[in-house]
């Protein structure tokens, strides 16, 4: 069987994960104990995931880390960066040879785990398909998620809900005060969009010296390991929080909606990201602002898809329309007669 627990983050999703392992451990009789390795990927050989463990290791542009135990690897796709579709496939490729994971004796299985398994890339989901459709009876697969598995593999997973506080945030925040530190520094990527959102709402017009900022708050974004679907995620939620009108709500979540890969195993390409977070930013800049209201010009292109809220005594609400000015009636060409060789008209 395949699991998968979803979400949100620091919910206690890996620790579920573990627990099941522990007991899955206990019933093959199996010591379980998880160790922190390095994975080469330019090593078509096992010696390389079968060493002891070792802290002191430095992963290095052909390593990345992973956890093993008696009877499971683990593998976190957020640590691999957008390079994931390189990586699985070899992971995938090696499975069986020495490491007990593609075998007929279910008992001796060995558990593939994929942490954050919504941050795949779509030729990785692709893989990971191909995968399960044709060795679905060798090979268990283990996954965590923040979001709906994506189309291709959610059939094969059954998934386990997980709910609460961020309690992992909570966790580090609790060692720096133990530690007479400031926890205040340590916060969760939603909280920095909240505070650029609401900074946004309270502010005029948009101007032109504020795209240096923007940019800055992006590159901040992507130096936190902030991916697209997760952009997306934080800036619905922000958008929620703010204390604007609805009708301007309505006018930035269009925006979010009409964003290309917005749901799990989506990706775009790399060269594209940096033009897309700028440009998904400015328009809802331009849609929360303090000075621009709904029937201004900026947004105008996205309202009309938006249907607006009416009182009950107006009736079935529908979709506001916008007139557009076609310009003056061309004057009608003036007639040209003439005359006929025989005098008359």
């Amino acid at each position: 069987m395949n699991y998968c627990w979803r979400g949100p983050p620091g919910a206690g999703k890996r620790f579920a994960l573990l627990e099941l392992l522990e007991q899955k451990a206990r019933e093959r009789n199996i010591p379980f104990r998880v160790q922190n390795k390095l994975w080469s990927l330019d090593k078509p050989k096992e010696d390389d995931i079968d060493e002891d463990d070792d802290d002191g290791n430095v992963a290095n542009k052909d390593q990345i880390p992973f956890e093993s135990s008696a009877i499971h690897y683990g593998f976190d796709i957020s640590r691999m960066s957008l390079q994931d579709r390189h990586i699985i496939r070899p992971i995938l490729e090696r499975l069986g040879k020495g490491s007990h994971v593609l075998t007929k004796d279910k008992t001796e299985s060995r558990i593939l785990v994929f942490y954050h398994i919504h941050l795949l890339s779509t030729e990785s989901v692709i893989i990971l398909q191909s995968l399960m459709e044709q060795d679905s009876m060798d090979i268990q697969i283990w996954a965590t998620s923040e979001h709906p598995l994506p189309l291709r593999i959610a059939h094969h997973f059954q998934e386990i809900p997980v709910g609460g506080k961020d309690k992992s945030l909570e966790k580090i925040q609790q060692r720096i005060r133990t530690a007479g530190g400031n926890p205040e520094i340590l916060y969760s990527p939603q909280r920095l969009f909240d505070d650029a959102f609401l900074r946004w709402s309270k502010t005029g017009r948009p101007v032109l010296k504020e795209v240096q900022s923007i940019r800055a708050f992006v590159y901040e974004c992507l130096i936190r390991n902030v991916r697209w679907i997760e952009c997306l995620h934080h800036s619905l939620l922000a958008i929620l929080k703010l204390d604007i009108p609805l009708s301007k709500k309505y006018i930035a979540i269009s925006v979010l909606a009409n964003q290309e890969g917005s749901s799990a195993g989506q990706t775009i390409p790399s060269y594209r990201i940096p033009i897309a977070w700028e440009g998904l930013f400015i328009q809802i800049r331009d849609a929360i602002s303090l000075d621009i209201s709904s029937n201004d010009e900026v947004g105008s292109d996205v309202i009309t898809s938006v249907e607006l809220p009416r009182s009950k005594s107006q009736g079935v609400s529908k979709k506001k329309e916008v007139s557009v000015d076609k310009g003056a009636a061309k004057p009608k060409r003036p007639r040209v007669v003439k005359k006929s060789s025989g005098g008359g008209e």
